[in-house]
């Protein structure tokens, strides 16, 4: 899930402050992309599904984080992930009148970017992820 860069920030310093010397973590989140258009749909559909979303960092902005609270990091893996669209409305408890928000939403998408996010005829979708090796 999204977290604003100001409850990150503290996070991570965190993280940094109780790892043993040469020590390393590993972080796995979902990762926004670096091309706008594909980046607003995204967080649009985000905030439509939970109130409370800020937004999906991209990969440079979490390298940036890490590398604020003081780790070396960088990204070892990226991949994607399949979203099936009615469990995942269904564990935010998203209310109807949002849920038809975003299906409207991915409907009216440009091609470039229902292709991007391979959206099936039921809303289902693909999201990046990526991991972060951060030392």
């Amino acid at each position: 899930s999204a977290h604003h860069w100001h409850d990150v920030a503290p996070a991570l310093a965190e993280v940094r402050r109780v790892l043993k010397p040469g020590g390393r973590v590993l972080f796995i989140d979902i990762a926004g992309t670096d091309h706008p258009l594909l980046d607003t749909h995204l967080q649009a559909i985000e905030l439509l599904r939970d109130g409370s979303h800020i937004r999906d960092y991209r990969a440079d902005e979490w390298l940036a984080m890490f590398e604020a609270a003081g780790f070396k990091a960088s990204i070892r893996e990226r991949w994607r992930i399949d979203i099936e669209f009615s469990s995942w409305v269904a564990r935010m408890r998203t209310p109807e009148p949002r849920v038809v928000a975003i299906q409207s939403l991915w409907r009216g998408a440009p091609d470039e970017v229902r292709q991007y996010f391979d959206v099936q005829e039921d809303g289902s979708f693909k999201l990046d992820a990526l991991m972060i090796d951060a030392r």
